[in-house]
């Protein structure tokens, strides 16, 4: 098929913006051919049969001028009235510009996060006649997210995203999300009709070469954006916890990536030996780093549902090495480990953790360790091999709807 696939992240050190560029080569791979329009900011992936434009945002027009600095709140209604910033207006018209010019394609295909790109979309069936399969990684609008994540949002905003939301969702040929858990958070209540076209596929991960030097160190690596929803605390505690009853283990928390200093626990001084912090990395650095990792270690937000499908997790899996996921007993992580590939303690249950540690502990330790490893199926299950046909599904609905 000819894809046009709009993203306004491509290889911009977000996780969607990795998402996005390991989807449209893959695609590109399989023998599509695909046109990603992007930001300029955006690194362009190097794969064969993918042609990539970086855009910049068109000048802005009269609206766009009521800045805050010049007229206080007025400035305001351009981003109320349009769902956009500024920015991010100019690049969506910049978008559909250029799809003009460009040849026909089958489908059109747009990325959420964040919901620019479906604008962006929006724009281009204006001016282009194409079935539009879009995808959303996360719930939009931000008020929508579970709790703990809060978004403070004013009422009309509130209103006009969520009619936004309606028009995406109605206008689109066909959807797909991470999950399912997600699927259904977003297309629940008056918006349940919507998921008879909805495709639920994983994110595409990506293995790093297994690293075998150790040490004598048994290492847990985190690698990602750790938000302030995202709590390490309750994880040292329970190293604390740990080292008093096993004072010789030799145990280190790595984290690498995106994270506020100041929205950190301070580290104990009993654990400063035990846990390091390194700044963010390209992807293919934080793979083989990862690779070095004897479990790979996920946080997610105390929710009382998981939803997320942890991109991140992609990667772990197609690692294989075990997890140790700090996750809610209900969600998706816990939907994918019930059958093997590491441990899951609630995000907040200190003993819960402090158990998870001693079993993988005791199996390093004996070497064993590779009994929690990720199964066959559940790695496959994150490869393109499987991936990519969920896609090819989801288009394809897109072209038949269209008709």
């Amino acid at each position: 098929m000819r894809l046009l696939f709009v993203s306004w992240h491509c290889l911009d050190g977000t996780a969607e913006g990795l998402a996005a560029a390991r989807m449209a080569g893959a695609l590109a791979r399989c023998g599509h051919e695909v046109t990603l329009l992007t930001r300029e900011q955006s690194l362009a992936p190097e794969d064969p049969g993918l042609a990539v434009h970086r855009l910049e945002p068109e000048t802005p027009g009269v609206l766009d001028r009521l800045t805050l600095d010049r007229w206080g709140r007025l400035g305001a209604l351009p981003h109320l009235i349009r769902g956009c910033t500024v920015e991010e207006k100019g690049w969506v018209r910049a978008v559909a510009q250029k799809a003009a010019e460009l040849e026909t394609f089958d489908v059109l295909h747009s990325r959420l996060n964040p919901a620019v790109s479906h604008l962006a979309a929006l724009a281009i069936l204006r001016k282009v006649d194409l079935p539009w399969c879009a995808y959303f990684s996360d719930p939009w609008p931000h008020h929508l997210y579970p709790k703990p994540y809060r978004f403070t949002v004013g009422p009309l905003s509130r209103r006009r995203l969520e009619l936004s939301l309606d028009t995406m969702l109605r206008r689109a040929d066909s959807l797909i999300f991470p999950s399912d858990r997600l699927r259904d958070w977003i297309l629940s209540g008056r918006r349940e009709w919507l998921r008879a076209k909805a495709f639920v596929a994983p994110h595409l991960g990506e293995p790093g070469k297994p690293d075998g030097e150790r040490n004598g160190v048994f290492r847990l690596r985190h690698a990602g954006f750790l938000m302030k929803e995202r709590r390490i605390g309750p994880l040292l505690a329970a190293l604390e916890r740990f080292l008093v009853t096993r004072p010789d283990a030799r145990v280190r928390f790595e984290f690498a990536g995106r994270y506020s200093v100041k929205e950190l626990p301070a580290v104990p001084s009993t654990l400063s030996g035990s846990v390091s912090f390194e700044p963010a990395m390209p992807p293919d650095a934080a793979r083989a780093w990862m690779a070095g990792a004897d479990v790979a270690l996920l946080v997610e937000a105390n929710l009382e549902e998981g939803i997320f499908f942890p991109s991140k997790l992609a990667d772990y899996l197609a690692g294989g090495r075990p997890i140790l996921a700090l996750s809610p007993r209900c969600g998706v992580v816990a939907d994918l480990l019930v059958s093997g590939g590491g441990i899951l303690a609630e995000p907040e249950d200190v003993a819960g953790i402090v158990a998870g540690l001693e079993r993988l502990h005791d199996l390093w330790r004996e070497g064993r360790l590779d009994e929690l490893a990720p199964r066959q199926e559940q790695s496959e299950a994150v490869m393109a091999s499987s991936v990519v046909p969920v896609y090819e599904q989801a288009f394809q609905r897109a072209r038949e709807a269209g008709r």
